[in-house]
Order: structure tokens, then C-alpha cells, then sequence
């Protein structure tokens, strides 16, 4: 379970970035012993530096909780997933009633009548090692379309729009 510093440094940056030191005085804990904490979350991909500030001869990294667009598909650590599995619940929640309402708001824009949204159901027999090999080349094709995204330009006069993926895989009991 996530510990109650890391859930406090979760919620101290959940709205905007802070750095640790800010961080610490939000939380009430010095910031010597945040810092195991705060590597620990990013490394879990859980929270992400967002700048990094030279004030003098010193660098004040700053932080925010991926809380609006967390990335769990490298998680295949069990202990790992265990230690912020409360976190990634919520999120997978969140997530799901956001898409929910676009769909029960209508899948097309009015104005332009593009697509919102798309749903996809698949239950097939494989063998583990496929299901994993599937799961791979899925998220290969997922990092291939997100670089292709970040290194095109809007010069086109296409207005670049954010798209949220969530794929959850499972064995089916039964």
C-alpha cells in the first residue's frame, strides 16, 4: 500500500508542480526525508518532473503527480504494482467514468462530427507468452504513434487534441 508520505506528497502535488522544498513545507516534513520518497514515485512513473529552476549555484527540480495521465503499462514488477496499487484503482476509475460520460454524452462532435471516443472488446484463447508478446507489440504501436505526435508540427493548421488510452488485459477466470 502506497505509505501515508507518499500519499501526502501525491496530494501536495496533484493540482500544480512544487519542488521538494515546497513540497515538504506543504506536508509538514523536512525535506531530507522526502527525497527517498519523491525518487521512489517518479521512478514508479507515478509522479513526473516537470522543470528544473538554476536559483544561484543550485537546482530546484519541480514535481507534479501524473494523477490526470499516469503510465502503468511498464509495471510488470508485482511488488512494484502492490506498493501503488490504491493509486493506480483510482486512477483506472477516473478514468473510466470520464470516457463513460463521452459516451453517454454521444461519441461525435456536433460541429465537426469527428469521432470522441472508440471501444474495443476482444476475448481470445492464447497462451501466456502470446498475451505478453500482445501486450508488447500493443505498447510498441502506442510509443511509435506518440513520437510520430510529438515530433509533427501543427504547421498543417490541424489542431493537435489530447487522446487518452487505457488498455487493461486480464486472464478470464472460469
Amino acid at each position: 500500500m502506497l505509505n501515508q508520505t507518499k500519499r501526502k506528497i501525491m496530494d501536495a502535488i496533484s493540482e500544480q508542480e512544487k519542488t521538494v522544498k515546497e513540497i515538504a513545507a506543504d506536508i509538514d516534513v523536512p525535506a531530507s526525508r522526502l527525497y527517498y520518497h519523491m525518487k521512489q514515485l517518479e521512478e514508479l512513473k507515478v509522479i513526473v518532473k516537470t522543470k528544473t529552476e538554476q536559483k544561484g549555484n543550485l537546482r530546484e527540480n519541480y514535481y507534479m503527480s501524473q494523477s490526470g495521465e499516469m503510465n502503468f503499462t511498464s509495471l510488470d514488477d508485482d511488488d512494484e504494482m502492490k506498493e501503488i496499487l490504491p493509486e493506480v484503482i483510482r486512477h483506472v476509475n477516473e478514468t473510466v467514468a470520464k470516457a463513460m460520460t463521452l459516451f453517454e454524452e454521444g461519441l461525435y462532435e456536433e460541429e465537426t462530427g469527428e469521432s470522441r471516443g472508440s471501444l474495443v472488446f476482444l476475448h481470445t484463447p492464447m497462451t501466456y507468452a502470446q498475451w505478453k508478446k500482445a501486450n508488447k507489440a500493443i505498447k510498441r504501436v502506442l510509443d511509435e504513434a506518440e513520437a510520430e505526435a510529438d515530433a509533427t508540427d501543427t504547421e498543417s493548421g490541424e489542431e493537435k487534441h489530447d487522446y487518452a488510452y487505457m488498455l487493461l488485459t486480464y486472464k478470464q477466470e472460469g
